[in-house]
């Protein structure tokens, strides 16, 4: 008789695995062709002979398995062959106790007690051909009889040595420590048998035992997966578990919002198993919204038996809706189904014929759009024009970011920003060497032009009623005062050898966080920024300031501010800076972020 084809190369391996390493290093001899074929025909001739042996064995223990067939009759011949050869070690099940165990243990205490307090007590084993000779001198059919109450006895304490509660602490403790050191041996002889990673957690649940958290590993490795998954080590996991058992806070620290939220996850997690299942694909997360054509076309699987809308949990607002959703998914109620190939080709038809109806109502009905003249913001666009500028020179450290405006293609976004009324903002008299009005050129850092918000209005203040106030001469030239410039307004005025910016009232840290690009006309260098800022400011804001060029009658006068800062100069308020190239100066940047530590020459 022939053994089963897949047992023909069964491994044996040994139980106990011994060290291949070497402390010192083996001689090496070199063998010569004679001693090699000699090598290899016994090892051949050994092989030859072991697979004869094992197959012998093999067939032994198919002859065995084939009795036990004819003879239990119960499961089949490869049953029982895989059940001789794979038995397992751990013990399956417990002797019962009988009359004759009752009886050693009742006869053997009777005896001890009868004798002298100090005389040594002999053990059921010393009393063995004595205690033969009582129970040899009682009838046969009357010893089931004579033993029932000791039996019964003796399994009254069998049960209690398994499941009784400890009185005393230190005997719980010696129990539960007993127990884990067997389990502790037994757990490494399985994990080097099967190669399997095992943790075993143990903890008390009441203050009065004195076991302290039990953790075991069989890898050392797995103490680093725990903490890579829990972000706990194991020993504080196990200290964590044990107050929760101790304290009982788990039920507590429940409200309804935990509750909504455990709910939702375990739907969740609940549908992305069943949903992996039905397709045999790993999913990351359940497609809902698009569940038609991310899963039932390309895998053929529908959901049925869903007692509500089919959504993500996460739009429940309902506590009884989420409850009556888990308990259809776990009772079985609602399931992903797998269609037939008819019926899978019929629903793709279905939603073939579907799609082409939206597409054709789509196109039927086409939605109106406005003609690219009816804006009324194209119609009141002027362009600007198109001037020639001569190359920019780097400053002297680092250059910053500009927008490009050649010849060729006009600069983007470089329509006039709209200002207030002419009066109320006088403008000075022209200067002899001006030359042609500044545009600017909102740019990030990139040197693309930035889309400006739309400015937000603001309320008029009382001291804007008052006539406009004179500024300080700046290189000769009577600076006018701003008196309430619009919210978002920003305006340039040319003056000789000076360039003023008119900032807004909003704040300036905002207005000025992209960066504000102005050309001038070639020939053009001024040397002086001035920003001006009506805003009611006080003197606690600029205590830390260094604002040499501000006076506090300027700051009277205006109820705000006008600020002449020098090229080179920065300040840690608003965080302003400006930088240009006297040398050959066509264009000036203004910056959020400037770096005071950096001073530009000038």
């Amino acid at each position: 008789m022939d053994a089963p084809p897949r047992y023909m190369k069964t491994i044996l391996s040994k139980g106990t695995r011994k060290p291949t390493r070497r402390r010192f290093a083996a001689p090496k001899i070199p063998k010569t062709p004679a001693e090699k074929a000699v090598t290899k025909t016994k090892r051949s001739a050994r092989n030859k002979a072991f697979k004869e042996a094992l197959k012998e064995a093999q067939e032994m223990v198919l002859q065995k398995a084939t009795s036990m067939r004819e003879r239990f009759g119960d499961h089949t011949v490869d049953w029982y062959f895989e059940y001789i050869l794979q038995q397992t070690r751990m013990e399956q099940s417990k002797r019962q106790p009988t009359s004759w165990n009752a009886f050693v243990r009742c006869t053997t205490r009777k005896l001890n007690d009868a004798l002298p307090p100090d005389a040594p007590h002999l053990s059921a084993s010393d009393r063995g051909p004595e205690l033969k000779a009582l129970w040899d001198a009682i009838p046969k059919e009357e010893r089931a009889e004579y033993a029932k109450e000791m039996l019964e006895e003796l399994r009254e304490v069998r049960e209690n040595q398994d499941e009784g509660t400890h009185n005393v602490p230190l005997q719980a403790w010696h129990d539960a420590h007993a127990v884990l050191k067997k389990c502790e041996g037994e757990l490494d002889r399985v994990a080097a048998r099967t190669d399997t990673r095992i943790i075993l957690l143990a903890v008390r649940s009441d203050t009065t035992h004195v076991l302290w958290p039990y953790i075991y590993m069989s890898t050392p490795t797995l103490r680093d997966y725990f903490y890579t998954l829990s972000r706990h080590t194991p020993r504080e996991f196990a200290t964590k578990l044990e107050a929760c058992c101790i304290s009982g806070l788990v039920g507590l620290i429940n409200n309804s919002k935990d509750e909504f939220a455990l709910l939702k996850k375990q739907i969740v997690d609940l549908v992305l198993n069943k949903l992996r299942f039905a397709t045999n694909h790993n999913w990351t997360r359940t497609p809902y919204s698009t569940f038609d054509t991310a899963v039932t076309e390309k895998y053929g699987v529908v959901y049925k038996g869903y007692p509500i809308k089919f959504v993500n949990p996460s739009t429940f607002t309902n506590l009884q809706d989420l409850q009556v959703t888990l308990g259809a998914w776990e009772s079985g109620t609602a399931k992903f189904d797998k269609l037939t190939t008819e019926e899978w080709a019929q629903w793709k038809a279905e939603l073939q014929a579907k799609c082409f109806a939206e597409l054709s109502a789509s196109v039927e009905s086409p939605a109106a759009h406005p003609a690219p003249s009816e804006s009324s913001d194209a119609a009141n666009m002027t362009p600007p024009a198109i001037t020639a500028s001569a190359p920019i020179a780097a400053p002297a450290l680092a250059p910053l970011p500009r927008a490009p405006a050649t010849a060729m293609s006009p600069a983007p976004a470089v329509y006039p920003t709209p200002g207030p009324a002419p009066a109320a903002y006088p403008a000075p008299a022209p200067a002899s060497n001006a030359g042609p009005p500044m545009q600017f050129i909102m740019a990030g850092p990139n040197g693309r032009a930035v889309k400006k918000g739309r400015p937000a209005t603001q309320r008029k203040r009382k001291k804007d009623s008052q006539g406009a106030a004179t500024a300080p001469a700046v290189n000769g030239s009577q600076l006018p005062v701003p008196g309430t410039p619009s919210a978002g307004h920003l305006g340039v005025q040319t003056l000789s050898n000076t360039a003023t910016v008119l900032l807004p009232e909003s704040n300036v840290q905002q207005q000025l966080s992209p960066a504000f690009h102005h050309t001038t006309a070639p020939g053009t260098q001024p040397n002086t920024l001035t920003l001006s800022h009506h805003a009611p400011f006080t003197a606690q804001e600029y205590t830390a300031l260094d604002l040499g060029l501000i006076t506090p009658a300027t700051r009277q006068q205006s109820g705000g501010m006008d600020l002449s800062i020098p090229l080179y100069s920065g300040y840690d308020d608003y965080n302003v800076g400006a930088s240009v190239d006297p040398s050959n100066t066509n264009a000036l940047y203004i910056l959020n972020g400037f770096d005071p530590s950096v001073a530009y020459n000038t």
